[in-house]
């Protein structure tokens, strides 16, 4: 890092592939506002993201993004409307794969965007958008590799579901909370003594998460 150059801001989106999406337009609006405050900004998308708003540099290098079935909310597709589980149980290999793609996608985020976290200095700001579980456990892996100085600020926003029907189909959801819960501790420790601070774009998302 040069000697006095301004702090960075950051913006990770592994859905954005380029204009025409709703993650572009966030991207556009946070990058515009962070750019105003003086910010030196990067954005890290989709590597098939071919544009990116206008001054701002970009690194095409996610392999997934957060819509996958592997994740928690990819996993409501399984269930019915109220949240229950197929009537026919599934193999016993089908568990075991899925965890192998989970760990392949976290150990692949951690990787994609080591290079936009190597050099980061006290002051900087960086924030994981249309996220998953799994991309906040590879924040984390990367954070733990990158080994940046203290005063970084990491974040992390979720803007999928992970529950399904009303407020009554909650209590037999109650594994797919707990998982949640665990994915979240894991990047905690991972990532300590950094602390991942957790948001949600409404206050029923937040509880997914919570």
């Amino acid at each position: 890092m040069s000697a006095g150059r301004p702090r960075r801001f950051v913006l990770v989106d592994p859905c954005l592939r380029g204009p025409g999406s709703h993650p572009f337009h966030y991207a556009a609006l946070v990058l515009a506002a962070a750019a105003r405050r003086g910010r030196e900004c990067l954005l890290v998308a989709h590597r098939d993201c071919a544009a990116a708003p206008a001054g701002c540099r970009v690194l095409a290098a996610c392999t997934h993004s957060a819509y996958s079935k592997y994740t928690l909310a990819g996993g409501l597709d399984r269930l019915d409307a109220r949240g229950r589980p197929p009537l026919l149980p599934e193999p016993p290999w089908t568990a075991r794969h899925r965890a192998r793609r989970r760990a392949e996608r976290v150990a692949a985020f951690a990787r994609e965007i080591a290079p936009a976290i190597a050099d980061l200095a006290a002051g900087d700001v960086v924030l994981v958008a249309t996220a998953s579980e799994l991309e906040a456990e590879g924040l984390a892996r990367a954070i733990a590799a990158a080994r940046p100085p203290r005063g970084v600020g990491w974040h992390v926003q979720y803007h999928l579901p992970i529950l399904a029907g009303f407020a009554d189909d909650v209590a037999r959801q109650e594994g797919r909370l707990a998982a949640t819960r665990a994915a979240l501790r894991t990047a905690a420790a991972a990532a300590a003594p950094h602390e991942i601070i957790h948001h949600a774009t409404t206050a029923e998302l937040a509880a997914h998460y919570a």
